[in-house]
């Protein structure tokens, strides 16, 4: 079903980008998603159907939301949720990183710059901002969700946190991803989502369980 908030005229009027397009434009906006991770990113998305609701949790710039919202455009249906604070809030380790690679873009507001990534690809009708801390919007949520990608504070607290609070509305079938799950050594307080990865994201709740690069990728059974 086409996404509500944009007619058919309209959506016909809309520039296509082939796929290679799409993860070259995701590819220069500032991130830590590598090549192979955007291009499975992208196929899982473009994967889904029935007008999908997906979550995303921690947006920063719009590394991963561009790919997504892409995919949302190019099936002609669907909306991405994006949940994060928009104020470089995170784990210790990252909050450095997030604060000099927004000084680097000469832009002050994080969502600002957020949204102006959205309507210079015209992908604004196809996300959903939810600015807060992911936990709180998730007090108000109830749409089933089709795919989760969780991808924001990485300490294990805050990993835990999020995925607690999210993991309850993927519906039976629906496809989660976890960031940053590297098997390697990690920064004291940054390896949440790999915890999660080998704690949580495991059979029987979850099949089709596979790795690429730092990306864990499950199907929910129930």
């Amino acid at each position: 079903m086409m996404n509500p908030t944009i007619d058919e005229p309209h959506l016909a009027e809309l520039k296509m980008y082939t796929n290679a397009e799409i993860l070259d434009i995701s590819n220069t906006t500032p991130g830590w998603r590598t090549a192979l991770e955007a291009r499975q990113l992208l196929a899982i998305a473009l994967g889904l159907s029935n007008d999908p609701v997906i979550v995303e949790i921690g947006a920063f710039m719009g590394r991963s939301s561009l790919l997504l919202a892409h995919a949302c455009k190019k099936n002609r249906g669907g909306t991405v949720h994006c949940v994060d604070p928009f104020d470089c809030s995170g784990d210790d380790f990252s909050v450095p990183h997030y604060q000099a690679l927004l000084r680097q873009s000469g832009e002050r507001d994080l969502l600002a710059l957020y949204k102006a990534k959205l309507k210079r690809h015209q992908l604004e009708h196809w996300v959903k901002i939810h600015r807060g801390k992911d936990y709180e919007v998730a007090r108000q949520w109830s749409l089933p969700i089709d795919l989760l990608f969780l991808d924001a504070d990485q300490s294990p607290q805050g990993a835990m946190t999020a995925y607690l609070a999210w993991e309850p509305f993927l519906k039976p079938g629906g496809m989660i991803v976890l960031s940053n799950t590297y098997d390697r050594i990690y920064a004291e307080g940054h390896d949440g989502y790999y915890r999660i990865a080998i704690e949580q994201v495991v059979s029987p709740k979850f099949s089709e369980i596979t790795h690429v690069d730092g990306l864990t990728i499950a199907r929910k059974e129930f």
